[in-house]
């Protein structure tokens, strides 16, 4: 949560990186203390300050091998990927695959090392590779997205077993996370289960009673299964009781419902306003692709392919 204590913690943090920036205004050769820099502001999700003391690092060392201390070569790749999750540019996958195999060999044993790799992997669409690397550390793990990208892995790999097991260990330990469970009702109606998704409805509207977010699961339930009129029903509710990341969902949510039900003139105008958020940028691409060849128009179609390719062609390699 962002409660006092953890903005207490927030400022402390800060406040420690800004002597540490003014140290080494004065020293610049303090590899150490830059390095504990770098881990502060990433700490923080303030992944553009670190990149300045990365290439610092990196151009001092005037080698193209990477960097001589396998932490750096972790933290780079972390801060990578970071990147990647905002702005999806293939050079910053390939850059954090590059940095995350150069520490993951330097010690195999290393935890984190391994999750970097397993991750860089995964956005590289080097799938297989990456489920062998994200099992050795499945029960380990506090953070629901590594369940999610392993499963998908998995999927991607035609593991659908093993893709299922997964999600559902992650939605185990982590009950709140929607992702995860989306993830899940996805699945299990892709797969001719709509009995199997309803239960996670159900067990999440038990374990999570009165959350706006039940209705984002509700919703995507219910357009998968065409029930269109009680889909939108339930996103007239989310709309109203939503904010902040949860709403961003209501909209990309409504711009699917109304491709759906042939409203393009109103998907377009959503979409416009989708393609500026981070999230569902290549989505958003992706479906006024779509959007498109519905029209007749192959020419723009195809150039809204190109963008969403350029962004993430991993993904849309076997579309």
């Amino acid at each position: 949560g962002k409660g006092p204590a953890n903005q207490r913690l927030t400022n402390q943090g800060l406040k420690g990186a800004k002597y540490l920036e003014r140290s080494l205004e004065i020293n610049p050769d303090q590899e150490d203390l830059r390095g504990h820099l770098i881990s502060l502001y990433l700490d923080h999700s303030m992944t553009l300050r670190a990149i300045p003391h990365f290439e610092v690092i990196l151009k001092n060392q005037k080698s193209e091998k990477g960097f001589e201390n396998p932490d750096f070569n972790f933290q780079y790749a972390r801060c990578l990927l970071q990147m990647y999750r905002t702005d999806p540019k293939p050079n910053l996958a390939e850059k954090a695959l590059f940095y995350s195999d150069l520490a993951y060999k330097s010690e195999k044993t290393n935890p984190q090392f391994s999750r970097v790799y397993a991750q860089s992997l995964f956005v590289n669409n080097l799938n297989q590779a990456a489920s062998e690397i994200f099992s050795k550390g499945i029960y380990t793990q506090t953070d629901p997205e590594f369940y999610l990208n392993f499963g998908e892995a998995k999927f991607r790999s035609r593991d659908w077993e093993g893709a299922e097991k997964i999600w559902l260990i992650g939605c185990r330990l982590f009950p709140k996370n929607y992702s995860l469970l989306s993830r899940l009702v996805e699945y299990y109606i892709g797969t001719a289960r709509p009995e199997a998704a309803k239960n996670i409805l159900i067990w999440v509207e038990n374990r999570n009673p009165g959350n706006p977010a039940n209705l984002l699961i509700d919703i995507r339930y219910k357009r998968k299964l065409s029930n269109y009129a009680s889909a939108w029903k339930s996103l007239e509710r989310l709309k109203r009781q939503s904010c902040g990341t949860l709403a961003n969902e209501a909209i990309w949510e409504e711009a699917l419902l109304d491709f759906d039900l042939g409203k393009f003139s109103a998907c377009a105008k959503i979409l416009e306003q989708l393609v500026q958020m981070p999230n569902h940028k290549v989505d958003a691409n992706l479906l006024k692709e779509k959007l498109a060849m519905n029209r007749s128009n192959k020419f723009e179609g195809m150039g809204q392919f190109s963008i969403a390719k350029r962004a993430i062609p991993f993904a849309l390699a076997e579309n």
